[in-house]
């Protein structure tokens, strides 16, 4: 009683898709660290420059405390396209590396959510759906430190320009990372299309 394709392949076929599975397993569950960690950084974050901004607009505070914003922000943003990159750069391995071997020793088409995921992101529609969902952090971050630089301290101080060129790199670096991590909309057919299939 056959209960699927990996029961009918070679013992040694079925070695090696047992092993494939089981980094397939674990590299999901990276994926889903790098997941929990990005909210982790964003609460975290949030949580900060809540307190900073509470801590330089009170009757009592300074508002030179604004300063810090701009930094933190960048950073905080920086950190989670970091995270990102890394999450796609693990599934990029599954679909182009891992699945490829599956399916070459099974010999069938088996289905896969990372192909089906690099499908969707070669529509430029994909864009503005991929601006709200992965860009939220990273318009949240810049958008606070142009709240500092707008609230904050004198606009002709040197302090102040650097805070607006560590603001664009908070904002330009990660979209970078976003748009080198969609490399999949230069494909021209599924990636799994040039999978050997005996």
């Amino acid at each position: 009683m056959s209960s699927g394709p990996v029961d009918n392949i070679a013992p040694q076929a079925a070695k090696s898709v047992d092993v494939a599975l089981a980094e397939f397993t674990a590299l999901r569950a990276e994926i889903v660290s790098v997941s929990t960690a990005q909210r982790a950084l964003v609460g975290i974050g949030l949580t900060a420059l809540g307190a900073i901004f509470g801590f330089a607009l009170n009757a009592k505070g300074n508002e030179h405390l604004l300063l810090a914003v701009p930094p933190l922000a960048a950073l905080l943003s920086l950190l989670h396209a970091g995270e990102s990159a890394r999450a796609a750069s693990i599934g990029a391995y599954i679909r182009d590396n891992l699945w490829r071997h599956i399916r070459h020793q099974v010999g069938t088409g088996q289905p896969s959510w990372e192909e089906h995921k690099a499908e969707r992101r070669r529509s430029w529609t994909s864009v503005p759906r991929a601006i709200v969902i992965d860009g939220a952090a990273t318009a949240l971050f810049a958008l606070a430190s142009v709240a500092a630089l707008w609230m904050g301290y004198d606009r002709s101080s040197l302090l102040w320009r650097a805070d607006g060129v560590v603001t664009l790199v908070g904002v330009v670096v990660p979209i970078g990372i976003a748009f080198a991590t969609r490399k999949d909309w230069a494909g021209t057919g599924s990636p799994g299309s040039s999978s050997p299939n005996p």
